[in-house]
């Protein structure tokens, strides 16, 4: 027997164990506040009207004011709820006395009445007193709320409710916002090097408010400071003497702020000692003065002595086809 009732036991928690892994406990929850005593409202900034089966005998006090002459004031909510477990109701009352109760119906099911209490304060109403209400076994509907009053004034402030939706599957997060962080691994180059963002990191915020690296799906954006253009970092040629940048990370629809990259080092291109070939065709080449020859354009007949180079019209510097052939110092 004893034997039995341990297998039977390990059958139970075994049991239990997969209705909790499988069981999804994700839940929504909607507030409305009402503002007005025909129990206008809003939700999440938005128009969120009841409908009034029973108007207050006015709004006052943050709430749906419901004297005895209004005893009976009801609305219903403006959208139906799956599964719901909980419902909170926020009131306040007059500083001296009150008496009632707020009955909740959900669907067709049977309506839960609670008696509200007034504060009994000397300096005023009260702030927010609240009643909630349990439901053991979730229940899908639309909501109704009945406010009685027997003595003095109720004022309805606020509904919330809880429940999962249908499916009771999560909505799967969108990504809400990128930020940018972490230090460069190479920050020395030299002049018209493209810049190498390796080091960097971009990290995405999504709407459960989880956080992950998405790094590898950003594209990005360089400038130089805030009021020249942007370029892609193949085609951003940092500049002799340079010492920042600024970088914009996007990953889907949202970018990142630019954030400054700072402390870099940029130093002339200095040729290396010997003879070099130019070719013409390509305008993005050609010499500079000084001994650092610079990416710019040049043409055929746009040729001089270069300065810091040793170089003569006749015997160095040779004209052929659409070449140039320099000496730089040695």
């Amino acid at each position: 027997m004893k034997t039995k009732i341990l297998l039977k036991a390990r059958w139970l928690l075994c049991g239990l164990l997969a209705v909790f892994l499988t069981t999804n406990v994700w839940a929504d929850e909607v507030t409305y506040t009402f503002n007005s005593k025909s129990w206008g409202a809003t939700s999440g900034g938005s128009a969120a009207n009841w409908t009034s089966g029973k108007d207050g005998a006015g709004f006052s006090n943050n709430g749906v004011q419901v004297t005895t002459d209004a005893t009976g004031a009801n609305a219903t909510s403006p959208a139906s709820f799956d599964n719901i477990s909980k419902i909170v109701v926020t009131y306040n009352t007059n500083k001296s006395k009150g008496a009632g109760s707020l009955g909740i119906q959900i669907g067709s099911n049977d309506a839960v009445s609670q008696n509200w209490k007034y504060s009994g304060s000397a300096d005023g109403t009260s702030a927010n007193f609240t009643l909630q209400y349990d439901y053991e076994t979730p229940q899908t509907g639309s909501v109704k709320i009945t406010a009685n009053t027997n003595t003095n004034s109720i004022y309805v402030v606020s509904i919330a409710i809880t429940y999962t939706p249908a499916g009771g599957d999560e909505p799967a997060a969108t990504l809400s916002s990128i930020e940018v962080s972490g230090e460069l691994s190479d920050k020395t180059y030299e002049n018209t090097d493209r810049i190498d963002l390796t080091g960097l990191v971009v990290t995405g915020k999504y709407s459960d408010n989880s956080t992950d690296n998405v790094t590898a799906n950003a594209t990005w954006e360089v400038r130089t400071d805030g009021t020249s253009e942007s370029f892609t970092p193949s085609t951003y040629e940092l500049t002799a003497g340079q010492t920042s940048v600024q970088v914009r990370a996007t990953v889907d629809d949202k970018q990142s702020d630019w954030v400054i990259i700072n402390y870099l080092t940029v130093t002339a291109h200095v040729a290396t000692p010997g003879e070099h070939t130019i070719n013409l065709n390509n305008a993005f080449y050609g010499v500079a003065a000084g001994n650092n020859p610079e990416e710019q354009s040049a043409t055929q007949n746009d040729i001089t002595v270069v300065s810091g180079c040793t170089s003569s019209a006749t015997s160095k510097t040779n004209y052929q086809s659409t070449h140039i052939r320099y000496y730089a110092n040695s």
